[in-house]
């Protein structure tokens, strides 16, 4: 499989400075050679341009934070992810914050048909201005998916995504304006007392038989590594406790990728300024090279 890297070097949807280091991080500890020893070419790594200017955070939206800086880099990401799959490639997407997921579904859904998502967060990223409470947009790429958000984030989507077509794994903090929507809206979600109820076996078959039954052709992956326990990533600004083991989640994964076809990926939240002893930077390349020995093998 060929693999465009794309690099979104950001904090201003999360609003705390050092996340948007990892992608360099990442890079820079041979994340391009994990990827080929899985059997992958690395066709090129692009650098998403990012404006460099901290002046007023509400200067544009009041209700979102760095709004006019977000915007132009999630509109070039979008356009970007369109032109790596019509060249037959897989865009990798690292963050950076959760907000660049605004860039990548929306590419992901003008591009695709019959599209599904797995977000793998302890967040839901429901959130829409209206519902926030930090105003922060790395809580909103999701609902904009959707259909709800600001309308310079929903003008990005030519095709919005079905709810009941997103599948969330390791939530565990929501708002209230989320818990509403999931019902709404009928979504399948699994928290972290779900992996302990449930084995991935029987996770696996639901989402299985929901694909099966309504041809849903293609996914893009979302993966927030504040999924995990906070024992394993010091190194990410919102931890939430009572996260999924690593051996729980590789478990997921491992019967998760051979069961549905992912043609698209975000990484995001990994903070190098907050991680110890380079535990989560290890952690996210052990991950990393766990996913992409089975994506569309």
């Amino acid at each position: 499989m060929k693999l465009d890297i794309i690099n979104m070097a950001t904090f201003y949807g999360c609003d705390k400075k050092g996340v948007e280091l990892a992608p360099k991080m990442l890079i820079d500890n041979d994340l391009e050679s994990i990827l080929k020893n899985c059997n992958h070419k690395i066709n090129k790594i692009i650098d998403i341009e990012i404006e460099q200017n901290f002046d007023d955070k509400f200067k544009e939206n009041k209700y979102i934070k760095y709004f006019d800086k977000i915007i132009p880099s999630v509109t070039a990401l979008s356009e970007q992810i369109c032109k790596s799959y019509s060249e037959n490639n897989f865009p990798l997407v690292l963050g950076g914050d959760h907000s660049i997921s605004i860039g990548s579904l929306a590419g992901f859904s003008n591009f695709f048909k019959n599209t599904g998502v797995i977000w793998i967060d302890a967040h839901g990223d429901l959130n829409t201005p209206s519902t926030s409470p930090s105003c922060n947009a790395h809580g909103m790429p999701l609902a904009c998916s959707l259909g709800y958000g600001d309308e310079k984030f929903l003008s990005l989507f030519k095709n919005k995504i079905d709810p009941r077509n997103v599948f969330l794994f390791g939530v565990r903090s929501l708002d209230d304006g989320e818990k509403d929507f999931i019902i709404k809206n009928e979504m399948h979600i699994y928290d972290t007392n779900s992996f302990n109820l449930l084995n991935p076996e029987l996770m696996i078959n639901t989402l299985k038989k929901y694909v099966s039954k309504n041809k849903i052709h293609n996914f893009h992956l979302s993966f927030d590594i504040d999924v995990f326990d906070p024992v394993y990533v010091p190194g990410t600004g919102t931890p939430v406790k009572n996260g999924l083991y690593v051996d729980e989640i590789k478990s997921f994964l491992d019967k998760l990728l051979s069961a549905i076809n992912i043609v698209s990926m975000d990484f995001v939240e990994f903070n190098p300024l907050l991680d110890k002893d380079n535990q989560t930077l290890n952690l996210c390349l052990e991950i990393l090279e766990f996913l992409f020995r089975r994506i569309n093998k």
